[in-house]
């Protein structure tokens, strides 16, 4: 689940003719408590400061063993500042390596396998800079990827890695990275929260799908 993630479109999908709203709300209710279960076995990390939108970003799982673990401010189509960070138990590094290919397939669906090694090539040969981003108030050294696309529709952005374990995945626009400052949060209540009515207004407000 990731609706203000970078991984998902406008941070919403089409609902309405799929299922009812009350089983959506279920489904939702669902993933949220197989969130709660598996905080702490991540640390998680917020933007300090923050006074806007607040969501559960990218939580994934790798043989039922919790992989990566998000919270996302704003979203990537939106028009203030957006911020996801995302705590990996593998390499940081490789999670941005994976997001910046899937993104750049969707801007670019490969025709061919020539056009999708040309793609997967481009991605890996750009070399990162370096940036550095306080983490509880401790200013450390991220590599980091300038004026990268957030998602099809999202426009430009850029990407951060710490390498430490587990690592940290910062991905951001409208906001540089000495705007940002990591605090360690332990309550994911509110944000859980805040997901659920922001993806149950989506629903209400999505058009059927025989719609465009």
């Amino acid at each position: 689940m990731c609706p203000g993630g970078i991984g998902c479109k406008g941070g919403g999908i089409r609902f309405a003719g799929r299922l009812s709203r009350a089983a959506f709300a279920q489904m939702i209710d669902e993933k949220h408590d197989e969130i709660r279960r598996s905080v702490g076995l991540l640390p998680l990390y917020g933007l300090a400061g923050s006074s806007g939108l607040r969501m559960i970003g990218e939580w994934g799982w790798s043989d039922g063993v919790l992989s990566t673990a998000g919270l996302a401010y704003g979203l990537p189509t939106g028009t203030g500042p957006w911020v996801e960070i995302v705590t990996t138990a593998g390499p940081a590094e490789e999670l941005v390596a994976n997001r910046r290919t899937a993104i750049a397939l969707a801007v670019e669906p490969p025709r061919d396998s020539e056009t999708f090694q040309r793609v997967v090539d481009a991605v890996t040969a750009e070399q990162p800079g370096e940036v550095t981003i306080e983490v509880d108030g401790v200013g450390k050294t991220f590599r980091y990827w300038p004026q990268q696309p957030v998602g099809r529709e999202g426009g430009a952005g850029w990407l951060a890695a710490l390498d430490e374990v587990p690592g940290l995945v910062v991905a951001a626009s409208r906001l540089e990275p000495h705007e940002v400052g990591l605090v360690a949060v332990a309550d994911v209540e509110p944000y859980l929260a805040a997901t659920k009515e922001y993806l149950l207004a989506e629903y209400d407000t999505a058009p059927p799908l025989d719609q465009p």
